[in-house]
């Protein structure tokens, strides 16, 4: 399928991630890629993932509903997506999205796409292709620490060496890396409303000054936790946004900074030159995000693979670990781990080069 040459006019590509913002998000950046090449791009998801994706740009991607059986008590169409989902409803909704493979050969008949791109829960997908003569190929958009999991056997000591010695010729020796000029806008923030109230009072903040947190969209944060990450936040002494996500009428009163439910272009303010910080859970997706804007991040990993998402930012010195309370064997973080380490980047150490 090499278009080496010539116009991709006339290829179309269907797209079908996981139920997850985190999966959805690069799988739409390299539709809108595709679609800038001259492919025509389907993305298809349930309705409920869709209603969050037309908040941002879009552009390029035509947007495809899959609908997930109706008849699950259970799980009402509002919880076909993983954001805000309860964790006790994981497993139903894999069933449920397993389940969804005779609406997805629907779609493929309809559409009648060039070529399927998948991502790695749904094996199914590809095997509803090949039935089709439709060529399939997996996009695997989760990050490569977790593989180690997979090959315990290996020898660690020579693995480390290893990337010591591939990590050199990128380093260089005895050079500083340049400064990169802004270039215009570096990313469309879509028509969010709530994006302009926050872009207004970043515009008035110094450069590398603010730390912008964000959990995901999947855990649901305890009142206990939420309380002592607004205590660390007020101890850092620094400006902030932070997406919460916590039932109605358990706010918690913030002094320094900004607070916002489900913030739809929280992407975009990664991009902003007044943020110096990202607090973050470890997603990779938002790993990724932080790393194309050059933002430092504070690594609060909770769950999956994020706590081995987290030691590769330490160790590759793009951010730093909160650390558990002490005893803490779960995943909880006192307020005093905080104290520090977010002042550090936003006053200079890691800021963007």
């Amino acid at each position: 399928m090499e278009c080496r040459g010539e116009s991709a006019s006339g290829l179309s590509v269907l797209m079908l991630p996981w139920l997850a913002h985190g999966h959805i998000s690069p799988f739409l950046e390299l539709g809108r890629r595709l679609s800038s090449r001259g492919f025509r791009v389907h993305l298809c998801s349930t309705p409920a993932n869709l209603a969050s994706v037309r908040l941002e740009d879009g552009a390029g991607v035509e947007l495809v509903e899959l609908h997930l059986p109706d008849d699950l008590p259970e799980l009402p169409p509002h919880l076909h997506t993983t954001r805000n989902l309860p964790p006790h409803l994981m497993p139903n909704l894999k069933t449920a999205f397993d389940l969804a493979e005779p609406a997805f050969c629907g779609l493929l008949d309809s559409l009648r796409p060039s070529v399927v791109v998948y991502d790695f829960l749904q094996p199914w997908a590809p095997a509803a292709a090949a039935t089709r003569n439709i060529p399939a190929v997996l996009f695997l958009s989760v990050g490569a620490p977790p593989v180690v999991q997979f090959r315990p056997y290996q020898d660690l000591p020579r693995n480390r060496r290893e990337v010591h010695r591939l990590r050199q010729p990128a380093q260089g020796k005895g050079t500083r890396p340049r400064r990169t000029p802004r270039l215009g806008p570096r990313r469309h923030l879509g028509d969010d409303h709530r994006w302009h109230r926050f872009s207004a009072w970043l515009d008035h903040k110094p450069q590398s000054s603010v730390a912008f947190v964000s959990f995901g969209s999947e855990y649901f944060m305890s009142k206990k936790e939420t309380t002592e990450v607004a205590r660390g936040l007020e101890l850092s002494g620094v400006g902030f946004i932070w997406v919460l996500r916590f039932p109605k009428g358990e706010e918690v009163p913030l002094e320094n900074g900004n607070s916002c439910r489900g913030l739809g272009a929280a992407g975009g303010i990664l991009a902003h030159a007044a943020v110096g910080a990202f607090v973050t859970h470890c997603g990779w997706s938002s790993v990724m995000e932080a790393l194309r804007w050059g933002v430092p991040m504070v690594a609060a990993p909770l769950h999956l693979d994020q706590p081995l998402n987290a030691k590769v930012v330490a160790e590759l010195d793009v951010g730093v670990e909160v650390r558990r309370a002490a005893g803490d064997k779960e995943r909880r973080y006192g307020a005093r781990s905080w104290h520090g380490l977010l002042g550090a980047p936003c006053r200079g150490r890691g800021a963007r080069g």
